[in-house]
């Protein structure tokens, strides 16, 4: 084993690799201080007799350089390489004299210490940082001489070491803090030195870094791995940054190493002491710049400008939805305000769930208000508006004229008439919201209890829109009909009292003796309707405006027994929801029990009409001012008959029984007459030369009848009408479809039905 340095105490010469025994005294060659030659400590014997292993110097991963054994070479006490000089009495003496060398005088050695006075100081110190160099040289030739062999544990612990600081590498590379494999291996030294092999450190820190499966499999290990403690302690530097921008970028680093480390199963404490410093240092950015943006962002916090208050006035926002923007918009600005302009995660959160809400409304509005259609919606708007301020005028007149006349007549009877509902307009008070639904433009006034657009999505736009599918699906194809450019507007009044208030302000379709509580003008194409209008009249008004909108023909040189009759057929249409899409659907061909009560009513006193006269119906003078009293029971006899001169010529056929052929869904009954009704129905809505062919010619030569034919057909009619009656007597219609006699079971659970139910009867 090589000899441990002495060192002069009086010069800080140093002698090294001396070759004289132990405990042997010589004179320093500079000074000529008596030194001796130090004796060897005791052996210290390892607490297992293996044999030491040598560490293998090697280069691992990242930086990180085998390093050898360090060697102790002379430390000199000046910038002059310093060189032992032989100190002799003659020339043949030993270079290093024994300590009974003559010494110098007293005069002497003042004189050489005067002259060295000058940098006795700096030799002096170091004397000193040579003294430490030579203590821990000693500990290290001590303790080195005598490592110990590490045992299976103290290697899986220096494996485990390894594996961990290489995560805590990556960390502090991504951090930016530069020591890096260099760093980890240091590090390494000063926490395990002596106990551990520095090969098991250094193949834990490749695998780890390598990404690879631990070497033995262990839990102990991918759990220490993920230990956020000992990586929080070995990235310390980032407890300090000097900027907002330092801060957070190294947030945005623990965040990355939390998500890394929740993929590969980490512990739930691990990734919230990640998280948590990232927030701590998130909260350090903004104590250095309250206005920093990445970091309010990072938190989940933006700025906000007051956005939502541009939706406010949207048509398609419910009372609900609208209320929530409101909300919203005003907890925003009051937190905006304590916050520098900045709105915290949970506003935010809000701000987003509610614009979630409304950005499809609106996406979808400003698409369906592209031209052609936008532009003439908005033209339909402002003329149904200027119609409503027309009725608010004359309402406001009558309602003067009604005080005049209650002052002027003092009988009960004269003022009863005058206090009465029709009098009693109020339309002047009553306000009205616009909602916009390709191809309806729908007023649906004001009131407290009801939210405009919800009553206007489900109970004017839902229907309405179900039956222009249905009619489209019916005839468009079928007759080369256009799509709908044209808005249809809506007006929908509280109830029938509003109605009726509505109609003696405005005149128009009719006077106050009016009945009805809905119709169709066709003059402003507006559709009129209340809460208490039931369904089937108001699909009968709809089905009007439909037939004026996509006829090809001029729909006042139609046939009045086909507008009547198809009314009432649509009236009849049958509903089912549609889970997918969230609608009610409508289906066409279904029985409108209505109708088949008034020719119940009518065929009772044999008063109905014959199908020839039925054709050629027109109404006269009295019919007309019947029918706009609300007095037209002639006019609903007519639109009951087309109903079901409709469903005989779609639907009629018989078996060879003679009873009527009754068909479902699934197998429907193709009627005998359905490919004529097809042609003349075109006759109707597309024309001939572009106008109307009409009468009993034009169906005549649609169906291919000759006179015996037409006077056939007409008698089935009349059966077919008697036939659909007596079902209703016998309460074999459900759910508006006619029961076969052999499926009708009465209230008692009976099968009751006979042959007879179903047979025509021949004329």
């Amino acid at each position: 084993m090589a000899s441990t340095p002495v060192v002069c105490p009086t010069c800080a010469t140093v002698y090294d690799a001396l070759t004289l025994a132990p405990g042997t005294a010589f004179a320093c060659g500079q000074c000529g201080q008596t030194l001796i030659t130090p004796v060897p400590p005791p052996v210290i014997q390892p607490v297992s007799s293996a044999p030491v292993v040598e560490p293998v110097v090697e280069a691992i991963a990242d930086g990180i350089a085998a390093e050898p054994t360090p060697i102790i070479e002379p430390i000199a006490p000046a910038e002059t390489p310093l060189v032992i000089q032989p100190v002799a009495p003659a020339e043949a003496a030993p270079v290093i004299q024994p300590a009974s060398l003559p010494q110098r005088s007293m005069a002497q050695n003042l004189a050489r210490n005067e002259e060295r006075s000058g940098d006795f100081s700096n030799r002096k110190r170091l004397a000193i940082g040579l003294l430490v160099v030579l203590l821990a040289v000693l500990t290290w030739a001590i303790l080195g001489s005598s490592d110990p062999e590490p045992t299976a544990k103290d290697r899986t612990a220096a494996y485990v070491a390894g594996y961990l600081a290489s995560e805590a590498a990556e960390l502090r590379k991504a951090l930016e803090f530069a020591p890096g494999g260099g760093w980890a291996l240091s590090r390494f030294r000063e926490d395990h030195r002596g106990l551990v092999s520095e090969a098991d450190f250094r193949a834990g820190y490749a695998d780890g870094l390598a990404g690879e499966e631990p070497r033995d499999g262990s839990d102990r290990i991918r759990k220490d791995r993920y230990d956020v403690g000992p990586l929080l302690d070995l990235t310390g530097g980032a407890r300090a940054p000097k900027s907002a921008d330092a801060a957070y970028s190294a947030s945005t680093v623990f965040l990355a190493c939390a998500s890394k480390w929740r993929a590969a199963g980490a512990r739930e404490s691990s990734l919230a002491g990640l998280e948590n410093e990232s927030a701590r240092l998130v909260l350090e950015a903004l104590r250095l710049d309250p206005d920093h943006g990445p970091s309010r962002k990072l938190r989940g916090e933006t700025k906000y400008d007051g956005g939502l208050k541009g939706f406010f006035g949207a048509e398609y926002l419910t009372r609900a939805l609208l209320d929530r923007l409101q909300e919203s918009h005003e907890e925003a600005l009051a937190v905006a305000k304590e916050n520098g302009g900045w709105i915290t995660a949970e506003s935010t959160e809000k701000i987003a769930s509610v614009r979630d809400a409304v950005t499809p409304l609106h996406t979808a509005y400003l698409t369906m208000m592209e031209p052609p259609f936008g532009p003439a919606a908005l033209e339909t708007r402002r003329d149904i508006e200027a119609h409503l301020d027309e009725v608010n005028e004359k309402a406001r007149e009558m309602a003067k004229a009604r005080r005049v006349m209650l002052e002027k007549f003092k009988d009960s009877a004269t003022r009863g008439i005058f206090r009465s509902s029709f009098f009693r307009t109020q339309i002047e008070d009553r306000e009205f919201h616009v909602k916009i639904g390709k191809p309806y433009v729908v007023f649906v006034e004001v009131r407290e209890t009801w939210d405009p657009v919800q009553v206007a999505e489900q109970d004017v736009l839902g229907p309405l829109l179900g039956l222009d599918r249905a009619f489209r699906a019916e005839y468009q194809k079928k007759y080369a009909l256009a799509d709908l450019d044209d808005p249809l507007a809506v007006l929908y009044l509280r109830d029938g009292e509003s109605y009726s208030q509505y109609q003696f302000a405005g005149g128009g379709f009719s006077t106050f003796l009016n009945f009805w509580n809905a119709h169709y003008d066709a003059h402003q194409n507006l559709l009129v309707l209340n809460g208490d209008t039931r369904t089937s009249t108001r699909f009968h008004e709809a089905a009007y405006q439909l037939l004026q909108v996509y006829s090809k023909v001029d729909t006042k040189l139609q046939s009045v027994w086909f507008q009547q009759g198809i009314a009432n057929w649509f009236a009849g249409a049958g509903r089912s929801f549609d889970k997918v899409e969230k609608r009610w659907n409508y289906t066409l061909g279904r029985l409108n029990e209505d109708a088949i009560k008034t020719l119940g009513g009518w065929l009772k006193v044999k008063q109905q009409l014959t199908l020839e006269q039925l054709l050629a119906y027109k109404p006269d003078k009295k019919a007309t001012v019947e029918w706009k009293l609300g007095l037209g029971w002639r006019q609903e006899l007519v639109a009951a008959q087309g109903c079901y001169l409709i469903h005989f010529l779609r639907d009629f056929d018989v078996d060879d029984e003679g009873l009527v052929k009754i068909g479902t869904d699934a197998t429907p009954v193709i009627g005998r007459y359905r490919a004529g009704w097809e042609r003349y129905q075109g006759f109707e809505l597309q024309g001939v030369d572009g106008k109307p062919h009409i009468g009993k010619a034009a169906f005549m030569g649609a169906l291919a009848l000759d006179d015996p034919g037409f006077q056939r057909l007409a008698k089935e009619y009349d059966a077919y009408l008697e036939f659909i009656v007596r079902k209703q007597v016998l309460r074999q219609i459900q759910g508006k479809r006619l029961i076969p006699w052999h499926d009708y079971v009465n209230k008692r659970g009976e099968k009751a039905g006979t042959k007879d139910d179903d047979r025509l009867k021949k004329k």
